[in-house]
């Protein structure tokens, strides 16, 4: 409801009350009736005030602050607190040290102010010094102020507080990130609507949503990105940009069986199939994880066997498996890797001779709740430019760290173009897809080349294209004044 004003409550009461009593009609500024009912119309108005808003601090759509964290609690949820960004600045001299250089733990670091709330406060959380001899080191800072500001662009870090003695200009190569906002009242009532949502139907837009909201006990996001393939035949595939510790690989395998629909398989990495003259191998591969052989016929009596693998280092391993009888279609069983800790990367060629037919998966997590996590596809950039001859001092600096942000961007499977490539050699890339000035000092870039190990570009129109379960991740880059 929403409260009346006190003149429409005395319109309604003056309507009553004649409809009622005729004679009473006299409703004038200064009548007896008037005057006796306006007292009754303000204590009804603050009434239906205080009911609108006891009724809008009861609905999840209209809650707000500290009535909005009480209602989410039924599921689970509170509020997630504000973090603090962090990062790498590289504090450095223009010449080598003649003697150790200490950077004190606390030393104090600023982004320049570009949004009118001020400078961008760090301060390193480590003690470091640059040594007899060398140039530069560097430290871990930690932004002073929890929030989305704290997560600056490259290069933008470039103000030592008060200075530091035997120490020329500090600048951080990548981008800070981990800062956020405290959850807002939209974000947190969106995830409320979305943990309250039954997820039997759950569509891969709703997945994908579901899987990127995971947080851990800290209340910070463990995943930067997921991507939900629907494969066929009840099968999806997972990619989950994450750090797989044990932790994040409990919440992910969680998060799966929350929100995927009954009788749907998470299978992760498809890398081979075994049947007995028909073995495939090498279909596909992945960044790691555990091997497991799913069963594509009900098992009669049990099966033992054993398949090679390529683990992370890419050393060649055996990997044991007792399939028990009485095993149906669509069950996994675990194979023992030959080191327990080993990150399972492909099956190049499987050797199976028995009656059975199963699919080899490897992933995180527990069948039917695999995912894997990207690959990454380090690219390492060379360009050659001449400078002009008032070019800026740190004019290579801020073009390794323009095309290093450039590349630390990427998203699952997307493609590096060329002619992108060229913008963060020549202006400064901000994130997220956006562009700042050009640099100061380049008056003609020679040569430019990207490459993957595998194939290289320099031209315009090439680009590397990257598996769907990869991602482009920077490697080396090295400008070269010529």
């Amino acid at each position: 409801m929403t409260a009346r004003t006190v003149s429409e409550i005395l319109a309604s009461i003056k309507a009553s009350t004649i409809a009622e009593n005729p004679n009473l009609s006299d409703w004038s500024l200064n009548s007896m009736n008037r005057k006796t009912t306006i007292p009754i119309c303000m204590e009804i108005q603050k009434l239906e005030t205080k009911i609108e808003t006891v009724g809008d601090a009861q609905n999840i759509n209209t809650a707000t602050g500290a009535d909005l964290d009480d209602l989410v609690k039924d599921r689970g949820l509170t509020r997630l607190a504000g973090t603090k960004a962090s990062g790498l600045v590289n504090f450095t001299r223009t010449s080598a040290a003649t003697a150790d250089v200490t950077i004190p733990e606390g030393t104090e670091v600023s982004a320049k102010d570009t949004d009118g709330e001020g400078p961008v406060y760090f301060v390193t959380i480590e003690g470091a010094t640059i040594p007899t001899g060398s140039t530069s080191i560097g430290v871990t800072v930690e932004a002073s102020a929890a929030g989305n500001r704290g997560n600056v662009r490259a290069a933008a870090i470039d103000t030592i507080e008060g200075g530091a003695p035997g120490v020329d200009y500090v600048i951080n190569p990548l981008a800070m990130t981990g800062g956020a906002d405290e959850e807002s009242d939209d974000d947190l009532r969106d995830r409320y609507i979305a943990t309250a949502t039954d997820y039997g139907r759950a569509t891969v837009p709703t997945m994908k949503e579901r899987i990127e909201a995971l947080a851990n006990d800290d209340e910070e996001k463990i995943v930067a990105e997921a991507k939900v393939y629907n494969i066929g035949r009840g099968d999806i595939e997972v990619i989950v940009d994450c750090t797989p510790t044990s932790e994040n690989i409990e919440l992910v395998g969680d998060g799966l069986i929350a929100c995927m629909a009954a009788g749907v398989s998470a299978r992760g990495c498809l890398a081979a199939h075994l049947e007995s003259g028909a073995n495939l191998g090498d279909i596909g591969d992945t960044a790691g994880g555990k091997i497991y052989v799913r069963a594509r016929k009900n098992i009669t009596s049990e099966d033992t066997f054993t398949l090679d693998y390529v683990n992370s280092e890419g050393a060649t391993h055996t990997a044991s498996f007792t399939v028990p009888a009485g095993t149906t279609e669509g069950q996994s069983v675990e194979g023992t890797l030959a080191i327990s800790t080993d990150e399972v990367v492909s099956v190049p060629t499987p050797s199976y001779a028995g009656s059975f037919e199963y699919d080899v998966l490897v992933g995180y997590g527990t069948p039917p709740y695999l995912f894997v996590v990207p690959e990454k596809v380090s690219i390492d950039v060379a360009i050659s430019y001449v400078a002009t001859d008032t070019p800026e001092s740190d004019l290579a600096d801020l073009i390794e760290a323009s095309i290093t942000a450039f590349l630390d961007d990427f998203t699952i499977g997307a493609e590096l173009q060329f002619s992108d490539l060229y913008d963060a050699a020549r202006m400064q890339y901000l994130g997220d897809g956006e562009w700042g000035e050009r640099f100061y000092g380049i008056e003609e870039i020679t040569s430019l080349s990207a490459t993957d190990g595998v194939s290289t570009i320099t031209a315009l129109g090439e680009k590397i294209t990257p598996e769907s379960d990869q991602r482009i991740d920077p490697g080396t880059v090295t400008p070269t004044e010529v």
